[in-house]
């Protein structure tokens, strides 16, 4: 049993919950539901692997005005590899999805190596938002290392799946924005646009960077990083990470291994260089040491985990994997996503 399903479900919730939103809730209501990407929405590659099936994860009432926290896997993960995450999520009081995209491209592959620094900001462009889409700022996306279409980019699987939870409960509609423009189209309600306002962009690893560059085009709640970005080559680090940032960097928060090694040697940093000011900016970008996860951040975006597990591929997996993160990161992953210490 993982470290976090080991956690009571009910009493340690509610007290939570009541915490962070002024209002008592019990755990034992929230439920997963699993949803098969290709029956949310036309163009959309059919999975016939249960863990690659979006999860939605739900607290009690939907109704209540919470950002949605969106969790987007690593390279070749399925969204079954972080379901302790999106329930630490709905303990909090959060409606969460794990999110099924296309991640099989390795991103680091492709560009580490390249002498353009615009790299990085094709591929995780036309992956997050789909190839010669516009993004939130008018600028499209082509990539060689990449295929993504519009209906199975990040962006029109996610309006995809919101369209069709919102068929059995429309409170979910509020995280869509009609638009004539938009060039994804909800099965059930034409052409939209995410609420980004309304999101928690999450990721671990690859998604983790892709969390990062949508929240650079277009402002979110907050982001939460994971092991990652590690978008760096030849030319230093990624063009799109230097760019100007349109949500404030203090609403980007980052956890990573001190020696991720060859799978996230350069976090730190791209966590520098990020939006011209650091993660953080200002007085909140120094890293703080958090031990196993449970430290206390002291305020700080930058968390480092200070165990070593005995190679690169564990240490990378110790923020957020099931059965392989640390037990001190929900307590670390609480902090990432409300910005309070909470104990158990």
């Amino acid at each position: 049993m993982s470290a976090l399903h080991s956690l009571r479900r009910s009493a340690v919730a509610a007290i939570i919950v009541a915490t962070i939103f002024g209002g008592a809730q019990s755990a034992d209501a929230i439920t997963t539901t699993m949803v098969e990407p290709s029956t949310t929405g036309a163009g959309i590659n059919t999975e016939t692997n249960t863990n690659n099936y979006h999860r939605v994860v739900l607290p009690d009432d939907l109704r209540l005005a919470r950002p949605l926290v969106v969790l987007l896997p690593g390279t070749n993960s399925p969204p079954a590899n972080y379901d302790d995450f999106t329930f630490r999520a709905a303990e909090l009081g959060y409606p969460a999805v794990n999110l099924r995209y296309l991640n099989a491209f390795t991103v680091a592959s492709v560009c580490q190596q390249s002498m353009d620094p615009d790299c990085f900001w094709q591929i995780r462009g036309e992956i997050v938002f789909g190839a010669g889409v516009p993004d939130p700022q008018g600028v499209p996306y082509a990539s060689a290392g990449a295929s993504v279409d519009a209906a199975n980019s990040i962006v029109g699987r996610l309006v995809a799946l919101i369209d069709f939870l919102a068929v059995s409960d429309p409170n979910w509609n509020r995280f869509l924005i009609d638009d004539p423009t938009s060039q994804y189209i909800a099965a059930h309600r034409g052409p939209v646009r995410g609420d980004t306002r309304k999101l928690i962009l999450t990721g671990h690893s690859q998604g983790g960077g892709h969390a990062a560059l949508w929240a650079m085009r277009a402002p979110v709640d907050r982001v939460v990083m994971l092991s990652s970005p590690d978008d760096t080559g030849l030319f230093g680090t990624a063009s799109w990470a230097k760019s100007t940032s349109a949500t404030a960097l203090d609403h980007f928060y980052g956890l990573r291994n001190f020696n991720d090694g060859a799978l996230g040697r350069n976090v730190f940093q791209v966590w520098n260089d990020m939006g011209g000011g650091g993660v953080g900016f200002g007085d909140i970008t120094s890293t703080v040491d958090v031990g196993d996860g449970s430290g206390n951040p002291n305020g700080s975006r930058r968390l480092l985990i200070t165990i070593e597990l005995g190679s690169d591929s564990n240490n990378h997996a110790s923020t957020a994997t099931d059965g392989r993160y640390l037990p001190g990161a929900p307590t670390a992953w609480t902090y990432l996503l409300c910005g309070q210490v909470l104990t158990d």
